[in-house]
């Protein structure tokens, strides 16, 4: 059974935000209190976690929708199983287009950040 994924109560005198980003996509697995959009409040821009582990099944919000506490931001299938995993044989550096969703997103969260990029590997 779909589980709603409402907007939390984000504070005191706070009772909406301006969706500054959305960082799942339809389809995408999500652990429980995995990042699913950024929110910009008059205080701060918070992270809004999942409640449930599972697979976004749909979104009803976009960047710049102002959300209200207590509306749904995302439709999640608890312990549904996302798209199968590639192969061993793929090469284990994708390009962009192709990193898993969860992957991608953590790296344009970096970006949007300025975060500096993980240091390389040394070699062995």
């Amino acid at each position: 059974m779909a589980v709603e994924i409402k907007l939390p109560v984000l504070g005191e005198g706070v009772d909406s935000g301006t969706v500054a980003g959305v960082l799942v996509t339809a389809g995408d697995s999500v652990e429980a209190d995995a990042p699913l959009i950024e929110l910009e409040t008059d205080k701060a821009v918070i992270e809004v976690p999942a409640t449930e582990a599972g697979v976004v099944a749909s979104l009803p919000v976009k960047a710049g929708d102002t959300v209200a506490v207590g509306q749904v931001i995302a439709i999640i299938e608890p312990g549904a199983a996302a798209a199968p995993s590639p192969s061993p044989e793929a090469s284990v550096e994708q390009p962009a287009a192709e990193q898993p969703a969860a992957e991608r997103t953590a790296a344009e969260r970096q970006e949007r950040r300025g975060d500096p990029p993980p240091p390389a590997p040394a070699p062995p």
